[in-house]
């Protein structure tokens, strides 16, 4: 019997340096450790780095980008912590310095474009935190 492995990869803003890097380490350690699963998952910066490992970018480049892009990615104004009353009412980040980044290296690419699956779950922040879906990209 065949079996379907699933790499989970949590959230947690800033400390997803710390998952990039333990796979970094994993992948050095264990060439071609990253090959033997058939599909990538995360919440939050986890989803980010599985759409990057699915893309096909090392988890060295994915450092790379906590590395350059992080401070700028992580980073909140006093206004918008303000309007969204702390994290009541709005995400901790704002998402422009995220969306600035990620166009940076992805390019127009698109899910479709994936040379793995991931299974990237969505709610709406604007709907009380509601579950909205999951997105899941299978190219075989």
């Amino acid at each position: 019997m065949d079996t379907y492995k699933i790499l989970s990869l949590d959230g947690g803003g800033i400390r997803g340096y710390l998952t990039v890097t333990l796979l970094e380490r994993m992948q050095q350690a264990r060439p071609g450790f990253l090959d033997q699963f058939d599909l990538f998952a995360g919440t939050s910066i986890g989803s980010i780095l599985a759409l990057g490992l699915a893309y096909g970018l090392s988890p060295t480049e994915l450092r790379e980008l906590f590395d350059e892009q992080g401070e700028a990615i992580f980073s909140d104004s006093l206004v918008d912590s303000i309007l969204d009353l702390g994290f009541t009412r709005g995400a901790k980040y704002g998402n422009d310095n995220l969306k600035e980044a990620l166009v940076e290296k992805f390019g127009g690419d698109r899910l479709q474009d994936l040379e793995r699956q991931v299974l990237i779950p969505t709610f709406v922040l604007e709907d009380k935190f509601t579950f909205s879906g999951y997105f899941c990209i299978n190219k075989s």
